[in-house]
């Protein structure tokens, strides 16, 4: 079993008030051990390169992009 979850982040703030927004996703497996990925968006691209071939299972918040 893997756990993930994203926390998005600010990536750059110009003086001018613009922002860019990135994501630092984390994975935690049973054994403890966890590695991060950063990706610029919250599309799916990030974590299919990360878990590309894992079979097994994924505990996720499963956010939709409602508020």
């Amino acid at each position: 079993m893997i756990h993930t979850d994203d926390l998005p982040v600010t990536v750059t703030k110009s003086t001018l008030g613009g922002r860019r927004q990135g994501h630092f996703w984390i994975y935690l497996d049973r054994e403890g051990r966890h590695w991060y990925d950063f990706t610029e968006s919250r599309k799916r691209d990030g974590p299919l390169q990360v878990l590309g071939d894992y079979r097994g299972y994924i505990q996720a918040d499963r956010y939709n992009g409602l508020v």
